[in-house]
């Protein structure tokens, strides 16, 4: 046992982890990991030497790693091998998941559904958390049954037999969930779930990794702050590789084998090179009497203030040096960032801007309103200028930002889940 764990009270014991009170600190736990692993809801069972020091390394790098994104998870810090400090959170009996593609319970539910069918918005869905077959007082005919949220009332289905048809085998009142808390809470849990699963998609898919779905659970801390418990490892969600899985598919379906943890320690050493990078967009005028507030404004909005702007004030054709050698000293300085160029009188900097970095450049004719002629010193290009051209300030920003957002996590999941709101997932046969 861990010398952190050996002074204190087991809390509380589940089939993977172990979680304890840490002495002095009532609001604090410790979490566990064991050597454990299970499938078909306990029906398969080994112990896996090194197997919970691997469970504890990806969970700890995956919150270690949402809290740089500002997001609410319960983890405080890793201890050792084995376990991690965390915040102790009054659990609610709630399984939250998110899902890229159609895989798992979702095609026992939606037949009609081919396997692997990408959602362009997530599919979202919530379960109750029960065990022994059981609800409170009630009898139920399966765990963890799906839920149908009404206004004050939850209807509960069978979460593998098709929804279609399926009549709800009972209702129970929403206020037995959640308690008094206000039912805004559901939108808040959906809100922080889908954006956690969308910060974690981009941060895998930067490493080689697909996210096909996860699995989290809430509670809140002594404070009243809701916040993501538990833990996330590789048994948690799902992820793909060439057609691969890196989660626990393997072993449901074939048990115990070598693959298994080799494919979960490449999950384990892909979460330790999650990380956010330091990105800003460059606006370039000619002048220092030229507007550029409409942008930085956008910049700001669109990515919740996560992204930075500096300014490059340099005429480009009056001073072509001066502004080449400026060029050079922002790209290095700067080496992933955006330029935008936002100049009048032709703005034929935009193109001569592009021709002489690896930046991209989009540039803005400021006054194409009255001057029309200007955009096409922005179009007609020679060879190898790649400049691209916006006439709306915001526009420019947010193409800006989607540039940068292929390799940050947290902007991506900021700028998706906006576009998300408008999204409709179909079915195509």
């Amino acid at each position: 046992m861990n010398k952190p764990i050996e002074a204190s009270t087991l809390i509380n014991s589940g089939k993977t982890k172990l979680v304890y009170e840490v002495r002095g600190e009532p609001s604090e736990v410790f979490v566990c990991s064991k050597d454990d692993m299970t499938a078909g809801d306990g029906k398969r069972h080994d112990v896996v030497p090194g197997k919970g020091a691997m469970s504890n390394m990806t969970t700890s790098n995956v919150f270690k790693f949402l809290l740089t994104c500002g997001l609410p998870v319960a983890f405080i810090k890793q201890v050792d091998d084995t376990t991690f400090r965390a915040k102790k959170c009054n659990m609610l009996p709630l399984e939250i998941v998110c899902r890229r593609r159609a895989v798992g319970s979702f095609i026992e539910r939606n037949p009609h559904v081919p396997k692997l069918t990408v959602f362009p918005c997530l599919d979202y869905a919530l379960f109750l958390k029960t065990s022994g077959k059981k609800w409170m007082d009630k009898d139920i005919p399966v765990d963890d049954p799906l839920m149908k949220i009404n206004e004050e009332s939850v209807d509960l289905f069978d979460p593998h037999k098709p929804i279609h048809g399926q009549k709800p085998f009972l209702a129970i009142p929403l206020d037995s969930i959640i308690g008094k808390q206000s039912p805004s809470l559901l939108s808040c849990i959906e809100m922080i779930a889908r954006k956690t699963f969308l910060v974690l998609e981009k941060a895998y898919q930067l490493t080689g990794f697909e996210l096909v779905d996860f699995k989290i659970e809430v509670g809140f801390d002594d404070r009243g702050v809701l916040r993501i418990a538990d833990v996330i490892d590789a048994e948690s969600v799902r992820l793909m590789r060439d057609g691969k899985h890196y989660d626990k598919q393997p072993y449901r379906e074939d048990g115990l084998n070598p693959i298994v943890m080799e494919r979960f320690a490449e999950v384990r050493d892909a979460t330790s090179r999650f990380m956010l990078p330091n990105q800003r967009i460059i606006i370039w005028t000619g002048s220092k009497d030229d507007v550029i507030s409409g942008i930085e404004d956008a910049v700001q909005t669109m990515s919740e203030n996560t992204i930075g702007t500096d300014r490059i004030i340099c005429s480009a054709h009056k001073s072509p040096v001066h502004a080449f050698l400026g060029l050079v000293a922002c790209s290095q300085s700067n080496p992933d960032a955006v330029i935008i160029a936002k100049i009048g009188m032709s703005n034929g900097a935009g193109p001569t801007l592009s021709a002489n970095t690896m930046l991209p450049v989009i540039t803005i004719p400021a006054n194409h309103e009255d001057h029309p002629e200007d955009i096409a010193s922005c179009l007609r290009t020679p060879s190898k200028v790649p400049v691209m051209t916006m006439l709306s300030e915001k526009n420019a920003a947010l193409a800006a930002l989607q540039i940068l957002a292929m390799h940050n996590p947290l902007l991506y999941a900021i700028l998706r889940q906006e576009l998300e709101k408008r999204l409709v997932n179909v079915v195509s046969f």
